[in-house]
């Protein structure tokens, strides 16, 4: 704080003359003569102009009544004149409001003419200067502190975007590196699959040539129903291989929802979608593996089917890759105290190097050049570690590799007493119902109405959306029957055409994508079942069934 000036300039804005001589007389007695009187104004328009152009003072005593203003009108008007400067108030009037008031708007002292001394008028003035300078000094504190937070801010803002940005980069590589990762298993896979595929078409083929080759064949029915049984499994295989690999390959979502799983199913559906790869395509290169299983019955966990799968695959995948000629691939479900523990083992080559290092996402060891060794351990780490799973590594150069995943089980209350259950009334037989179909495809198109007039039902055939309506706004359905993807309009307008029209309507989507709708689809809304191809009699019941009573 600086020192208190030598000399104190004082200046008046005071209406009464006696007043203004009782004023310097005190300042003069009790100042030490440390006092300067350097103005004196009987108006406030008078006072301002000389307080603005005026050498400057280092006080100002200021009556609030004067001729041309009166109240605190007066004080705010030398305020705003020059906000830098201590202001007393000297009045006629104790008025404890207004001095309230007046010090609240900024003054830094109030005193009663009648009652000042001149010992406390002097004590005022020093004070009033003091008050004043620090608080022009707190303000130049604050105002320094605030341009210094602003500037803070503003850097904080910018680290925050380039955060913000490095988190997207990141993210975005994670994802690349997570799809490029999906795309070597797929790559791995796509061989086995092909043959397994090409397997299960053979007798497809072979015998419906056979059958329209045969002369009397189809007058043999002890050879012709045997020849359609294969034909009907054989397709089968091939919907199952289908249905898995849409599976591994479908499009998702950054996070897939949470549910309980059984991560027994989970690992026997990975064995079934990796068999042309640990099985026939290993046999291909001369490597005969045997897959052992041991699956207990453990608690469910909670987590995501698709990026458990993932997981697995990946981790069924390198123990394929590690046996080079003949080998045991062991998968072993079991529990203890609480989790849930996965054990993926071989008695391939080994690593060289097992360790916590080898788990981590950029972790990207190199084994000779060989392509498919440590396939997807950096996602298989982010994904357990999404799972609050724990992975070790058991291995050693020659002797093998096991790899352990340990799940927390998922904590399920303790069921209630069951109470004597009521006998069940008989399922009622589905009613005759008035179906439109629609389907593009004439093979397709044929046969669903040969099982739906079969079952006893009134069917309308459509090849596509516009004759579907057509004939929807000629008679009147119980049902629609409608393919997903057609040509002209799909599916998804359809129904919702038909939807809007009539509401009661049930419909029912026969789609090639099977359960899984593409992303976005807004079919989801408007059907109360899917039936995915290819379809049998029984799961096209099913599905009717479904949609008939009020959907999912």
């Amino acid at each position: 704080m600086k020192p208190p000036p030598k000399f104190i300039r004082v200046f008046l804005a005071e209406e009464d003359e006696q007043d203004e001589k009782l004023i310097a007389q005190m300042l003069g007695e009790c100042g030490g003569g440390q006092f300067i009187l350097s103005g004196v104004f009987r108006r406030l328009d008078e006072a301002v102009c000389g307080l603005e152009t005026g050498g400057g003072v280092d006080v100002i005593l200021l009556d609030l009544s004067l001729p041309d203003s009166q109240g605190l009108e007066t004080y705010s008007s030398v305020s705003r004149a020059v906000p830098e400067q201590p202001v007393i108030i000297l009045t006629g009037y104790e008025d404890e409001r207004v001095a309230i008031e007046a010090v609240r708007l900024g003054a830094q002292d109030y005193l009663v003419k009648y009652e000042m001394t001149g010992k406390a008028l002097v004590r005022s003035i020093h004070c009033a200067i003091e008050r004043k300078q620090a608080e022009l000094e707190a303000r130049g504190v604050r105002e320094n502190l605030e341009k210094q937070v602003g500037e803070l801010t503003h850097a904080l803002s910018q680290v925050n975007a380039r955060l913000s940005e490095v988190l997207d980069e990141l993210s975005a590589a994670q994802y690349m590196a997570a799809q490029q990762e999906r795309l070597h298993a797929m790559e791995r896979m796509a061989g086995g699959i092909a043959h397994d595929f090409n397997n299960a078409l053979s007798p497809i083929l072979a015998y419906s040539e056979w059958l329209l080759r045969k002369t009397g064949a189809l007058g043999d029915e002890t050879g012709l129903r045997k020849a359609l049984h294969n034909i009907h499994d054989a397709a089968g295989h091939c919907a199952e291989v289908v249905t898995q690999l849409r599976e591994f390959c479908r499009s998702r979502e950054e996070f897939d929802p949470y549910a309980p799983l059984d991560l027994g199913e989970v690992v026997q559906q990975v064995i079934n979608l990796t068999r042309p790869s640990w099985k026939d395509q290993a046999q291909t290169r001369g490597c005969d593996i045997v897959m052992e299983m041991h699956l207990s019955e453990t608690p469910k966990i909670q987590g995501a089917r698709e990026d458990l799968v993932e997981l697995f695959t990946n981790l069924i995948l390198n123990s394929a890759d590690s046996i080079q000629e003949k080998g045991v691939i062991s998968a072993t479900v079991s529990s203890q105290d609480g989790r849930v523990l996965v054990s993926i083992a071989d008695n391939g080559q080994g690593r060289k190097e097992a360790n916590d290092q080898s788990m981590e996402p950029l972790f990207a060891p190199k084994t000779d050049g060989e392509i498919g060794k440590d396939l997807g351990f950096g996602m298989m780490y982010v994904i357990a570690q999404r799972h609050n799973a724990q992975i070790t590594i058991e291995s050693e150069e020659g002797g093998g590799t096991k790899v352990i995943v340990d799940f927390p089980a998922l904590v399920t209350p303790k069921p209630a007493k069951p109470e004597k259950p009521e006998e069940a009334a008989p399922a009622e037989p589905i009613k005759r119902l008035r179906v439109l179909a629609v389907e593009d495809e004439p093979g397709i198109r044929v046969i669903l109405g040969i099982y739906l007039a079969e079952d006893g039902h009134k069917v309308e055939l459509a090849a596509d959306g516009a004759e579907a309506l057509s004939k929807f706004e000629k008679g009147r359905f119980d049902l629609l029957l409608t393919d997903y993807s057609m040509p002209g309009m799909s599916g998804d307008r359809l129904a919702a055409a038909v939807r809007a029209s009539d509401p009661k309507i049930r419909i029912a989507l026969l789609t090639g994508f099977g359960s899984q709708m593409p992303q976005g689809a807004p079919l989801r809304l408007e059907v109360d079942a899917i039936i995915p191809k290819p379809f049998t009699l029984k799961s096209l019941q099913q599905g009717i069934a479904e949609a008939m009573e009020g959907g999912k």
